[in-house]
């Protein structure tokens, strides 16, 4: 029989999670503006300080003496556009598809659209196109660097 991890150890992996997040996304100008239970949403000035605001969130995960503690494996959807702003919020269709594009993204793998490539200049490796949900067209997500 296999054995589920305790509340505690699950709240320590969450912590971690939570503080190395933050810490960086900081670091990189990030703005959160939705959090949903272990997962938060961020905008950025610029494509590039997301690009490289999410692959030092993933290489800090990958660096952290988890111990007891269950190991987490982020995924990260990054896109670009304008979306609407009220009361420091963010909605809209930008919103919707970066949601849709992190949701398709295995764990420890940052995705982006060929915007934020296009934008940031980030290397990425060409995964096809993708029909993600509720969204018209198929996009092309790619990972960054060799994740």
């Amino acid at each position: 029989m296999g054995h589920s991890p305790s509340p505690d150890s699950i709240s320590g992996s969450a912590q971690n999670h939570h503080y190395l997040g933050h810490a960086i996304r900081r670091e990189y100008h990030g703005f959160v503006f939705a959090t949903a239970g272990d997962s938060f949403a961020a905008a950025f000035e610029r494509s590039s300080s997301a690009v490289d605001c999410a692959e030092a969130i993933l290489e800090a995960l990958q660096q952290v003496d988890w111990g007891t503690w269950p190991e987490l494996k982020v995924r990260i959807g990054l896109h670009i556009g304008e979306a609407d702003e009220r009361d420091g919020n963010y909605f809209g269709p930008v919103v919707n598809q970066a949601a849709r594009i992190m949701a398709v993204a295995h764990g420890d793998q940052c995705l982006l659209t060929d915007g934020v490539r296009d934008a940031s200049g980030a290397a990425t490796t060409d995964l096809g196109t993708h029909t993600l949900r509720d969204i018209d067209a198929p996009v092309p997500p790619e990972p960054t660097g060799d994740r």
